[in-house]
């Protein structure tokens, strides 16, 4: 092939790569450079990059992406060679990497399903960092009631381990803003996407949209939080006018009103008490269950969550600020007793009422977040109805859809003491916030 030709093949590959880069390039630019080359010795290589710089590049911004084309397209066989043989050291390197993380992250001998650059990105972390990982892996590995039924939900945590310090390397360091708003995306596609998970069965949620969902639910605890109540304070703000002590303060000056007063709504910290089925039936609820209460021990200092299976466990102290979501699932579902176990509900809420009575009282909202699956539901009928004259409400987001709660006895019996609703996505559980405590 005539050496024209060769040039000509070349400079239409580079040009068409500068264009890719983002770098803009007309045709009349482009004949600039071909005649431009015809008077450079294409061996002499810094003439040859000179004259196409100069016929090519307009501005500084564009500088780096000729560099980098031009060491693509007119290396020497030389520097060819070279890079080829650091690809091929970069890929092995590379494979090395994802085979330690495949050796290293297993769940009771089996590797997790993560992507190849999930693996890589966690060869890459520190080794303190690794470290973390791993004990989390052992541990859960030898919690109780824990078998290989756990594989997806320890791979979604892990991914939320990876996830995290990812954050926190773009963050420079700082921890990464778990309380974003995340969501609701500019796009149609988004808009899309946000509705299809507000309206899908929190058991059918993809693993790629579970950080949003855990930042949804932790906005409406936030909101929860900071509800506002029908009540008023005193308020040096101008918020609205007490007209009752306005009056009193102005009785000197005849009744004129010379000084207003305002008062703002009380905000207050909602009671709650958590009551949270982990059984065997609701174990495809598990994460609903734990980013719910994560979300909600978050954003309310006053609550007080409990999880039951055939016993009654106190988990508050797990969901301590500070720690990230990940550590706290794993920490609970690997130092349970009564995850993954059946469902005695009577017993549990008897033990409750024994054991931690002072905390119903008229103040406190009971939340009982079950499918209503148990043995004994007689004995849990007399136990809620207790529960229900003790505290000021109790609310049960049942997970069950509503159409299939006439099938089962235990339900048509619990609907006769406490207010039940349907609560197996985020849009019913927005209805829930919103009815019961945001209105």
């Amino acid at each position: 092939m005539p050496l024209e030709h060769t040039v000509e093949d070349t400079l239409t590959r580079f040009v068409h790569d500068l264009r890719h880069r983002g770098v803009r390039i007309s045709t009349a630019e482009v004949l600039d450079a071909l005649s431009a080359l015809q008077q450079v010795p294409v061996l002499q290589k810094e003439a040859f990059r000179a004259a196409l710089k100069a016929t090519l590049i307009k501005d500084m911004n564009a500088l780096q992406a000729f560099q980098n084309a031009f060491a693509v397209h007119f290396a020497t066989p030389e520097e060819h060679l070279a890079r080829e043989v650091k690809a091929a050291e970069a890929e092995a390197a590379r494979a090395q990497m994802i085979q330690q993380a495949e050796e290293e992250l297993t769940f009771q001998g089996e590797t997790l399903g993560l992507s190849a650059q999930e693996k890589e990105f966690y060869a890459g972390l520190q080794e303190h960092q690794r470290q973390r990982i791993r004990e989390f892996l052992q541990k859960t590995s030898e919690g109780k009631n824990v078998d290989a039924g756990f594989m997806p939900m320890v791979e979604s945590l892990v991914r939320g381990h990876l996830e995290y310090w990812r954050r926190k390397l773009e963050n420079n360091g700082r921890e990464p803003d778990g309380e974003g708003e995340g969501g609701m995306s500019g796009t149609d596609g988004g808009i899309r996407d946000e509705l299809k998970i507000l309206y899908t069965d929190m058991k059918n949620i993809n693993e790629r949209d579970l950080p949003r969902v855990a930042r949804i639910i932790r906005k409406l605890a936030r909101r929860l939080a900071t509800r506002m109540s029908r009540r008023y304070r005193h308020s040096p703000r101008m918020a609205r006018v007490d007209l009752r002590r306005t009056i009193r303060q102005n009785i000197t000056k005849g009744g004129t009103l010379f000084y207003l007063k305002y008062k703002a709504r009380r905000r207050i910290k909602p009671r709650l008490i958590l009551f949270c089925d982990v059984s065997g039936s609701m174990s495809k609820y598990t994460n609903f269950v734990l980013q719910f209460t994560y979300g909600l021990a978050r954003g309310i200092r006053q609550i007080e969550s409990f999880v039951f299976g055939e016993e009654l466990e106190r988990v508050t102290a797990y969901f301590r600020p500070g720690k990230q979501f990940s550590e706290v699932a794993g920490d609970v579902v690997t130092n349970s007793r009564v995850w993954g176990e059946g469902t005695n509900m009577g017993r549990a809420l008897a033990c409750l009422r024994e054991r931690y009575g002072k905390m119903l009282n008229d103040k406190a909202v009971v939340l009982v977040v079950s499918d209503g699956k148990t043995v004994a539901p007689e004995q849990a009928l007399v136990e809620l109805e207790q529960l229900r004259r003790m505290v000021k409400k109790v609310i049960w987001l049942n997970t069950l859809p509503r159409k299939e709660w006439d099938r089962y006895r235990a339900i048509r019996l619990f609907r006769q003491q406490v207010a039940m609703v349907e609560c197996n996505t985020i849009n019913n559980l927005e209805q829930v916030l919103r009815r019961h405590f945001l209105g």
